[in-house]
């Protein structure tokens, strides 16, 4: 099976189970947090990867790290999970979980990248012009800073994306010189 169809199967045993449990706000929380510290300590990446370490001391480093902090719903299914020996795939179910969660309360996750950081006046224009485009209503900002953009912008959510970046405009100025159309191509 592959890692994307597994890590969607338990995401929406987690989330149906939250939901059943009244609990889905507490259980998105752990979650996330769960995916940040993933995102920020490499180290545990690694270590829920390593099909050398046992499942027991996984279990351990998880319950020493997470234990306190996370609710017994989701405390109780990562414990199910590394006892199935698919803790490897704890990274994607995270990222499978927060989409999933973002579908079911109707949040769009748009992605704002720009050379300097973006202040609030400008992600509110934005907001209004996805409003007036489309049928985004709930949204959830993350931006991004990428000086390699030299310019402009980089606007992402769901499937579309529009780049407005200087870097772009110069990839799309440089194939059209490589594509000369002046020149005989035999």
């Amino acid at each position: 099976m592959s890692s994307y169809r597994l890590s969607a199967r338990y995401a929406k045993s987690l989330l149906d189970l939250a939901i059943e449990k009244n609990q889905l706000t507490e259980v998105f929380n752990d979650v996330s947090y769960f995916n940040e510290v993933l995102k920020n300590v490499r180290e545990l990446l690694l270590l829920l990867r390593n099909p050398v370490i046992h499942t027991d001391k996984k279990q351990k480093i998880v319950d020493q790290i997470f234990g306190s902090r996370f609710n017994g719903i989701t405390k109780e299914f990562f414990k199910l999970v590394i006892s199935k020996r698919r803790e490897e795939f704890l990274p994607e179910f995270a990222t499978e979980f927060i989409a999933q969660y973002n579908k079911k309360k109707g949040i769009t996750v748009v992605t704002v990248t720009t050379t300097v950081p973006v202040d609030n006046y400008i992600l509110t224009n934005i907001l209004e012009l996805l409003k007036t485009d489309s049928s985004v209503s709930n949204v959830e900002f993350k931006t991004k800073v990428d000086e390699k953009l030299i310019g402009g912008f980089v606007l992402q959510y769901g499937d579309k994306m529009f780049d407005t970046s200087i870097a772009r405009a110069l990839e799309v100025i440089d194939d059209n010189f490589l594509d000369n159309s002046y020149i005989k191509k035999y």
